[in-house]
């Protein structure tokens, strides 16, 4: 049943099926949605700002917070998210709009996710997509009314045009990001993460033999001066790879797009000021010193494993299968597995940034199972080998029955789980 089901699933043609996840993610987010409660006050500080700048222009003072930055200094870092409310807070009533906003944007961003692995041509893509519609945490998030239910879409799609070196787009889009969310400078840092991942390969690939090869006859003083020479060798070219005219170029276009968004800009050249705060929060960790919002505190280990229990677990068995088929995989699997780790280092140091892991444990996972599909054995084969390290007294339709029971009862109960669990505390909001 459930190839099948998998098999009718990789048979919807593109055009069928992404509109189907949209439809579905709608779906998902407004049940989602409490009424006439936030779960986050930040939701009405949106609000309030899109509707006054809407009626009156744009807000240059911000008098009501005298123990924070904006009493002498305000400006709009989410000016791009205002503009984009704007006409759903004209359509219904105000907070309802951001609501209907918020189902939106959340939506696009999974689609965003769901385009992408279709994009790669990922195998069952559609199981990535179900990870993500029931990740509780990445549906908490996604459902409050904020900039990051568009801005995690915006990422996920800007580290395609990364990839893809399109140059032009990425342009725009560094632009376009600058105004909507001060995540932006997520884009240089992915770029600079898959730039190194791609340089290194190629110095492996180009010198990665020894350039002494008979070391076993050298003194201890030979080796190391040896060793030494081949270090600075890969390091130079290490260098002249990441240096390289494509990626400078590459550099170029993000950074020239963030210059466009914070120059050609109204709150310009006030919100150079806010930089040196944009970057000391990415940072520093607050809390040690105030008292934050509890997006900023870190996730436990152990919570965070039981929070997003499938995403995890798929994510640990594609590293293993990773390491064993290491020689098929590209620099793509390579910088999105990477930068999976940063985010989970991130993700443990301040839980909001569980918005990032959970989509890229995703795109990790299913970008290794595809480079690694070709040396993966055939499905009879995997079983008739598992079968044959049984006990005797345990048989194959035991263990496959039990298999089914667990795949058919026990992980749509904790993929519904996840789906209650965010809507469990959507609902603990302010009215």
């Amino acid at each position: 049943m459930v190839r099948f089901l998998l098999n009718l699933w990789s048979t919807v043609s593109l055009r069928a099926a992404l509109p189907l996840v949209f439809i579905v993610s709608l779906a998902v987010f407004s049940y989602l949605q409490p009424a006439a409660k936030f779960a986050d006050p930040d939701s009405f500080y949106h609000t309030w700002l899109t509707i006054t700048s809407r009626d009156n222009g744009l807000v240059r003072d911000f008098p009501w917070t005298q123990s924070s930055l904006y009493k002498d200094i305000f400006i709009d870092h989410h000016l791009g998210y205002h503009l984009l409310l704007i006409p759903f807070v004209s359509l219904w009533p105000d907070l309802v709009g951001l609501q209907a906003a918020t189902v939106v944007f959340a939506s696009l961003t999974i689609l965003a996710c769901a385009w992408l692995l279709r994009r790669w041509r990922v195998p069952w893509w559609g199981v990535g997509v179900l990870l993500l519609l029931t990740a509780g945490p990445l549906l908490f998030r996604l459902s409050l009314g904020k900039a990051p239910s568009l801005g995690l879409g915006v990422a996920v799609v800007g580290y395609y045009l990364i990839t893809e070196r399109k140059l032009g787009w990425l342009f725009w889009w560094s632009w376009f990001f600058t105004w909507l969310y001060s995540a932006w400078p997520l884009l240089i840092v992915m770029a600079l993460v898959y730039v190194a991942v791609e340089s290194a390969g190629l110095v492996a690939n180009d010198n990665g033999k020894l350039i002494i090869s008979n070391s076993q006859f050298l003194n201890k003083s030979q080796f190391i001066n040896s060793k030494i020479l081949e270090i600075r060798n890969w390091s130079l070219e290490f260098l002249r790879n990441f240096l390289s005219a494509p990626n400078r170029r590459l550099f170029g276009s993000i950074l020239l797009g963030y210059l466009a968004g914070l120059i050609i800009n109204p709150y310009f050249p006030t919100n150079l000021l806010y930089l040196k705060q944009l970057f000391v929060m990415a940072l520093v960790a607050y809390r040690k010193f105030i008292s934050v919002g509890g997006e900023w505190y870190p996730y436990s280990p152990t919570e965070l494993a039981a929070n997003l229990a499938y995403p995890i677990l798929i994510w640990l068995l594609a590293t293993v299968a990773a390491v064993a088929t290491r020689k098929q995989q590209t620099s793509l699997s390579r910088t999105t597995w990477l930068l999976t780790v940063i985010f989970l280092l991130y993700t443990l140091r301040a839980r909001r940034q569980v918005e990032y892991l959970a989509p890229w444990l995703v795109l990790s996972s299913g970008l290794i199972l595809r480079d690694a599909w070709s040396k993966i054995v055939s499905v009879k084969r995997f079983w008739q080998d598992f079968v044959s390290w049984l006990p005797k007294w345990l048989s194959g339709r035991f263990v496959l029955g039990f298999l089914g029971l667990y795949l058919a009862v026990l992980v749509p109960w904790g993929l519904w789980r996840g789906v209650q669990s965010a809507r469990a505390g959507l609902g603990q909001g302010l009215p």
